[in-house]
């Protein structure tokens, strides 16, 4: 669905595109009626865009008030399944190096992803 609706073409203004709304109720409604099979919205964004992209689109997004918030709870959420998928902080640390996020940025992130590891790994 995420596909037919034209949102996996292009990451640039995938947040602000009046037919995420329609996929994200067809989520929704999904999930709710096949909670087996659930499919998460980060999930298919990282099958569609890949991890390092969807990050710094992340990363950008949140410097946009009208995307901040969605941005920053995909960004929670991409976070909370490299914890358990067991992404090497120092695997992180490459993927946000390859961006163009400002450094204070990019720090920050790669903090709160080594604490988040260490925290539920040691």
């Amino acid at each position: 669905m995420f596909g037919y609706l034209g949102l996996d073409s292009s990451l640039d203004d995938v947040l602000t595109n009046p037919v995420l709304n329609v996929w994200s109720r067809y989520l929704d409604e999904f999930n709710t009626k096949f909670p087996r099979d659930k499919v998460l919205m980060i999930d298919t964004f990282r099958v569609s865009f890949g991890d390092e992209a969807l990050l710094h689109f992340l990363i950008k997004a949140k410097e946009t008030p009208s995307t901040q918030k969605i941005a920053s709870n995909m960004e929670t959420s991409l976070l909370n399944k490299w914890i358990l998928e067991r992404i090497n902080p120092d695997d992180v640390s490459q993927m946000i190096k390859a961006g163009t996020a400002t450094n204070k940025v990019k720090v920050k992130l790669l903090e709160t992803y080594s604490r988040k590891f260490k925290e539920t790994y040691g």
